[in-house]
């Protein structure tokens, strides 16, 4: 508690907003998620390679933020800790974080969204709003994901990074970067399920060229560095991308 109590005035700026034009997105609604039980969420989530390049509505994509990296706990809830003289400094999303941080931030790399425009934003969790930080897909995306080229057809992807800032000011030793990863273990899982409950394909790797892909959403890979990427999109449910498939019926 002393140590706590030590470092609370220099507590860093939980609330990151990236400079750039501001994208709003449709209101949230749990409609989806309701109508769709837990069990068959996690029954009939699978990985999934093989996406058709169709649009993803982008009220679809709206839900999904904000299930997985909205800010659904506001001041009501620090209001009650604060009464039980519990003073915190960060806001709960639907997963657990360490030291209720919410180290991890997400960037949205829209690809096939309607309404949309390709590009990369910055989703803020605390105001549920884009944050636009470049206009299309200036890069080979292909070539960042380390020739994963099924991806390219998704509807999005969302990158994961870690703020390791926020994370050395309460935990100042090495086992801040297993919180980190912990971190996104738990939104991964979020994602999953709740992407499934909106009918969609998804798809997760951290196998990418790390300098590249910190350079596409704009970060320095140092107080923050991606960690993983998320992938949804309509198409077919299988494991094999359409490239393996090929190969396979050509050595048959």
């Amino acid at each position: 508690m002393t140590f706590c109590e030590s470092i609370a005035e220099s507590a860093p700026n939980l609330d990151i907003e990236r400079e750039g034009e501001l994208v709003k997105l449709p209101a949230w609604n749990s409609n989806a998620i309701d109508s769709y039980s837990l069990k068959k969420a996690l029954w009939e989530r699978i990985t999934s390679r093989n996406f058709n390049g169709n649009p993803v509505p982008l009220k679809i994509v709206s839900n999904i933020l904000f299930t997985t990296f909205g800010k659904v706990h506001g001041d009501s809830h620090k209001k009650k800790l604060a009464e039980r003289g519990i003073l915190t400094v960060g806001y709960r999303r639907s997963s657990p974080s360490a030291g209720c941080l919410q180290a991890t931030e997400a960037y949205l790399v829209a690809l096939n969204i309607s309404n949309l425009e390709q590009g990369i934003y910055h989703y803020r969790s605390h105001q549920h709003v884009l944050t636009k930080l470049d206009s299309g897909i200036n890069a080979d995306l292909s070539q960042i994901l380390c020739h994963q080229s099924f991806a390219i057809d998704a509807g999005f992807l969302i990158v994961m990074s870690s703020r390791f800032d926020k994370l050395w000011w309460k935990y100042p030793h090495s086992r801040a970067y297993r919180s980190a990863l912990m971190d996104v273990g738990h939104l991964s899982q979020t994602f999953n399920l709740v992407a499934t409950a909106h009918n969609l394909n998804t798809w997760l790797t951290g196998y990418f060229i790390d300098n590249s892909l910190n350079k596409l959403i704009k970060i320095d890979g140092f107080k923050e560095h991606s960690l993983f990427v998320l992938a949804a999109g309509h198409g077919s449910q299988d494991p094999l991308s359409p490239g393996v498939v090929k190969l396979l019926k050509a050595t048959t």
